[in-house]
């Protein structure tokens, strides 16, 4: 009998359902967190599931309009945190001045943050829209999750298409991306080139944080277009 990852995944969710009280998603308004937060609902219920944002910069259009998405859809309650990646930039001074009030914020790393996150709501299970076929940055968190419990991750086996296919299937509205690139928001040179283009207000407000973010937009101006990641 062949596989089917949407009933095996479906039946994993089911039984930490039954585990579990409630269930915190951590959802970014990408396409495999959307698949994760619909999936959670199902097995759950409304009112057992809770989410995580991790904001890059708070209150980017872009980011709004999928967590209002998900409150509206799923009328769950969003905790928002600043993002690891965030800490880490303002600490590294990337794209903008270092600051010794800057070099005092926590060196944290991706689990340091969620465990914080579930102390503060008092959750005892989590879950993450990990792929063992995303790329290597995302896959590396693999190594790190593979002694933990307290994390599901029901699309573990799933590839792109079959995320999509869920999407499509479950009437979920793909979110804004970059090419073939992921939803999130960051400093990369791709995403910083996306919010550029296609949400200048966004990318303004990034550039508050970020003053020296625009050195990517001019270097394709006067040098033409690079492909640094």
């Amino acid at each position: 009998m062949a596989r089917n990852v949407f009933t095996e995944a479906a039946d994993r969710m089911q039984r930490y359902a039954e585990q579990h009280e409630r269930i915190l998603v951590f959802y970014s308004g990408g396409k495999d967190s959307l698949c994760t937060l619909d999936m959670a609902i199902k097995a759950f219920g409304r009112d057992r599931v809770e989410c995580c944002f991790q904001y890059f910069v708070p209150g980017m259009q872009v980011a709004e309009k999928q967590l209002e998405y998900a409150r509206e859809r799923y009328g769950v309650k969003i905790h928002e945190f600043p993002h690891f990646a965030l800490i880490a930039c303002l600490r590294e001074g990337t794209y903008c001045d270092s600051h010794y009030s800057y070099a005092e914020l926590p060196d944290m790393g991706p689990f340091d943050l969620s465990d914080m996150v579930m102390r503060k709501t008092g959750h005892t299970l989590c879950a993450m829209g990990l792929k063992k076929s995303d790329g290597a940055a995302r896959r590396k968190l693999l190594f790190y999750i593979r002694d933990r419990d307290n994390i599901a991750m029901p699309l573990l086996e799933w590839n792109k298409l079959e995320v999509l296919a869920y999407l499509k299937v479950n009437n979920i509205p793909r979110p804004p991306t970059y090419g073939s690139q992921t939803t999130g928001i960051g400093i990369t040179t791709p995403s910083l080139r996306w919010l550029h283009s296609d949400f200048p207000d966004d990318f303004k407000k990034l550039c508050r944080w970020f003053p020296y973010a625009p050195s990517v937009i001019y270097r394709d101006k006067w040098y033409g277009i690079s492909t640094e990641e």
